[in-house]
């Protein structure tokens, strides 16, 4: 089992592969480690409150819209770190992506959680020269 903790100049990870941690990406493979670092969904209902001229409020709700998924990747470069994330994300990124594969993707948990989206975006953000890592956005739209 890995551990992360906050990262700090100076620090000091061990990873492995072969255990996913708390998620698990399906479809995701790389020659090192890529740590999950958050998985947050955003789920709303498509309504619209209108306020009338009678000082009288009105609330219409019409269904249940699409929900939002946003998956948070984290990889450590170096010799001991994944030597090929960042084309390894925009690999799978390109591979799933909804105009290219419309079927959707599943993200699991440890804690139960199993959340299905269809792949729309991917940011890859800068390196991060204090901890040698590189961080990554998954974007998605949830299927329910």
């Amino acid at each position: 089992m890995s551990e992360l903790t906050a990262a700090a100049k100076g620090c000091v990870v061990q990873a492995t592969n072969g255990n996913p941690g708390y998620y698990r990406l399906h479809g995701l493979r790389t020659t090192g480690p890529i740590f999950i670092q958050q998985v947050s969904t955003n789920r709303q209902d498509i309504a619209a409150a209108i306020s009338c001229f009678n000082n009288r409020h009105r609330f219409f709700v019409f269904g249940k819209g699409f929900g939002d998924i946003t998956i948070t990747l984290e990889a450590f470069l170096g010799n001991k770190g994944t030597k090929n994330a960042e084309s390894a994300v925009n690999a799978f990124f390109d591979a799933n992506r909804s105009a290219t594969k419309l079927a959707p993707i599943i993200v699991t948990s440890r804690g139960g959680g199993n959340y299905s989206f269809f792949l729309t975006g991917c940011r890859v953000a800068a390196t991060n020269p204090n901890n040698n890592s590189m961080t990554f956005q998954l974007l998605g739209k949830l299927v329910e």
